[in-house]
């Protein structure tokens, strides 16, 4: 049991690299593609899609143990992919509307 129970924690705390990597990848290309003046919901797709690919490439090869296929990336992204426009959107009306920075909209 403690083996199984070692495994899993191993795998959480992968993940939560992973996926912690993958928001400091995503702040900071975000940040970034503002700062030389995209709009923040360009900045976004480009920043979250960097990020998805960090957290795929991380979180199969560490925290799961995966084995990597063509179908199994285009699965992944295109669950993404949906999110990513949706919250492109709602970056840009919220900053477009509020005034707000695009970070803090982010």
């Amino acid at each position: 049991m403690s083996g199984r129970l070692g495994r899993l924690v191993r795998q959480v705390l992968s993940f939560l690299l992973g996926s912690g990597l993958g928001l400091a990848v995503d702040l900071s290309v975000f940040a970034l593609g503002v700062r030389l003046g995209a709009a923040p919901w360009l900045a976004n797709v480009v920043s979250a899609g960097c990020a998805t690919v960090v957290v795929y490439l991380f979180v199969t090869k560490y925290a799961f143990a995966a084995e990597r296929t063509r179908t199994g990336f285009l699965l992944f992204v295109g669950w993404y992919v949906v999110s990513i426009v949706l919250f492109s959107v709602f970056i840009e009306v919220l900053h477009v509307q509020t005034g707000w920075a695009p970070f803090v909209c982010k």
